[in-house]
């Protein structure tokens, strides 16, 4: 064995323990069941990826999560995340991109013939665009924090809140191109010069 196979061997190694150790904490079987299936997919696709095993790890966990919630219901935070990995969320979402880029077409296919999304509808899309967009990016660094009294800035009531009404209305949209297409754009054209004519294009 060469000395870059055995890094490559010791670094698949390290991976499947730190995600035994996220799994000790947050017991899941079907969970863990799909990481390991994504972790087969990623060493068949890349055998000798660089970097630390605390940002793959991290990764796996982050892709999956944005279709395949833990049981239990709990929410995991980007600083539940850092801690348990050691590596930051910025490393963990970059991983997490390329995990999907190498997986998604084969778990895409497996994604849309399960049960789960046979009746897949317009709020379901609203969900996944907003969850994609909105609810895991910067926010959730700012939900996870606290003020000066050691309180969420941001309560699970209120995120949730958020979320719900962000999808309601993402929904609606979608609903309005689907339906009435030139009605959607005058609208959201509209919208646009009313509220966005300073934001980045």
């Amino acid at each position: 064995m060469t000395q870059s196979s055995e890094d490559a061997t010791n670094r698949w190694i390290e991976i499947e323990n730190l995600l035994e150790t996220f799994f000790q904490k947050y017991p899941d079987d079907a969970y863990r069941d799909v990481a390991r299936g994504f972790l087969s997919k990623l060493v068949a696709n890349s055998p000798k990826l660089t970097g630390q095993p605390g940002g793959w790890a991290g990764g796996l966990v982050h892709a999956i999560s944005a279709w395949t919630p833990l049981q239990r219901c709990h929410v995991i935070r980007n600083s539940e995340l850092e801690e348990l990995f050691g590596t930051s969320m910025g490393t963990i979402r970059t991983r997490a991109e390329r995990i999907w880029q190498i997986v998604e077409a084969e778990s895409g296919r497996e994604l849309l013939a399960s049960e789960r999304f046979r009746d897949f509808n317009l709020r379901d899309e609203a969900n996944a665009i907003c969850a994609y967009a909105f609810r895991n990016g910067p926010i959730e660094d700012i939900h996870a924090s606290v003020d000066s009294d050691g309180r969420n800035r941001i309560s699970d009531p209120e995120m949730k809140q958020l979320m719900i009404e962000a999808s309601r209305k993402v929904a609606e949209l979608l609903e309005m191109k689907e339906r009435t297409p030139e009605q959607y754009q005058v609208f959201i054209r509209g919208y646009n010069r009313t509220w966005c004519a300073k934001w980045e294009r």
